[in-house]
């Protein structure tokens, strides 16, 4: 009986499997069991498998198809390259495709993790792909992630539709500048980016605007960085547009301020051009050129009740000027009754008087002013609280600047 791993058959002389006893060693690819009668009785090793030697005895004598390789017959002696675009684990007689969604340039692989993920940007329609073709690039409108096998991805692994604030051209994303904002899922072009409204702010990639804070005002198109502060006199309530004027008889004193402050008693808020700190008035309040700068003293010859007490009795906000028959060289007077009654031998004439006492007008000739004269020829006597003041009496006779008349001297009279 013939051995195992040999065949019975008659040995060819000058052959490669030669032998002195009339046995033929069993071929590569091949396994012959004890009895084989020739080598045309081998029997091949399985698809999957290999043997590179002679004298192969039983299947086991067969290995497996080592990784990367594969063995597609039976017989196989020598194990071919597993081709690009393809893995063998194992055993392999046929390769196997990598994915959709991958490609694969170089031999030899073993496994699907060694093919790899289509490049972002791109995707791989076809198994077994051994690179990316350019001319598959992501759908307008859509983000190839990588790992992508349709130009339209939406499955958030690989890839999904561009988002609001974003602007997708060929798979990647790029979002809507600050100042822009994007409402729209799907754009492909940077034009759906909006101006952001007024009254709000946009930063990079935004979906909404946000809504202008108190303090600041934010005119169309403006971002974080560009949001505006009010300047002094002005304020801001949210989600303005344009810096808002202080109303008559308010006031801020700082930039940046979410409200104005209500006039205090005794200081005045003046309205004045804009670009000057002159607290003379504006011949038109209401004009555009003012603006509510400041709070400033009471002016002398002025009394300045609080914005509150003025609007409480439902009187628009003014300053006041003291009356006549008194002046003030005083700032920051809070009622009239600071306001300074006019002295003894002076006339306080005109309202608002602020007139140094020196320099007040002598109570005329023939007239007498003890106190609280509106007049240098008071034509009408006064004697109470406000003042006393008058023409001379009869039987007096009163000089420029007389205090208290004077009799006539004896012998003379006056009618």
């Amino acid at each position: 009986m013939t051995p195992a791993g040999y065949t019975a058959q008659t040995c060819i002389v000058g052959g490669s499997n030669t032998c002195s006893n009339g046995m033929t060693e069993c071929p590569p690819g091949h396994y012959c069991p004890a009895g084989t009668r020739s080598t045309s009785h081998a029997i091949p090793c399985p698809k999957g498998t290999y043997r590179a030697d002679v004298m192969g005895f039983d299947v086991i004598d067969c290995g497996l198809c080592p990784a990367g390789k594969y063995c597609p017959t039976t017989g196989v002696s020598a194990p071919q390259n597993c081709p690009a675009g393809k893995f063998c684990p194992e055993g392999s007689w046929e390769p196997q495709n990598c994915p959709l969604g991958t490609y694969l340039p170089t031999e030899n692989a073993v496994d699907s993790s060694d093919c790899i993920a289509c490049t972002a940007n791109f995707y791989c329609p076809t198994l077994g792909q051994t690179a990316v073709d350019p001319a598959h690039t992501c759908a307008k409108g859509f983000m190839c992630y990588g790992g992508a096998y349709r130009p339209e991805p939406t499955d958030l692994t690989t890839g999904d539709i561009c988002p609001k604030g974003f602007w997708c051209d060929v798979g990647s994303a790029t979002e809507c500048v600050a100042g822009k904002y994007g409402v729209f899922q799907g754009a492909y072009d940077i034009g759906v980016c909006a101006p952001c409204e007024k009254g709000f702010y946009c930063q990079g990639g935004a979906d909404e605007p946000i809504v202008c804070p108190a303090g600041y005002y934010c005119p169309e198109g403006s971002q974080l960085s560009t949001i505006q502060t009010p300047a002094v006199g002005y304020y801001n309530e949210e989600g303005k547009e344009d810096q808002q004027k202080c109303p008559l008889g308010q006031y801020t004193n700082a930039p940046g301020q979410t409200s104005c402050s209500n006039c205090e008693q005794g200081v005045w808020c003046n309205v004045i051009p804009v670009g000057y700190t002159d607290p003379a008035a504006c011949a038109d309040p209401s004009a555009p050129s003012c603006v509510q700068q400041s709070a400033f003293e009471c002016p002398a010859g002025f009394y300045c009740p609080s914005y509150d007490t003025i609007v409480d009795a439902g009187e628009p906000y003014h300053r006041v000027m003291c009356p006549v028959g008194t002046y003030s060289t005083q700032t920051a007077l809070t009622g009239v009754s600071e306001c300074t009654t006019c002295p003894a031998t002076k006339a306080c004439e005109k309202k608002g008087d602020s007139t140094a006492e020196a320099d007040l007008p002598l109570c005329a000739e023939g007239f007498f002013c003890k106190f609280g004269s509106p007049n240098r020829f008071p034509a009408t006597a006064v004697d109470d609280a406000s003042g006393k003041y008058g023409p001379c009496p009869s039987g007096h006779w009163c000089a420029e600047g007389t205090e208290d008349p004077e009799p006539c001297p004896a012998g003379t009279f006056s009618m």
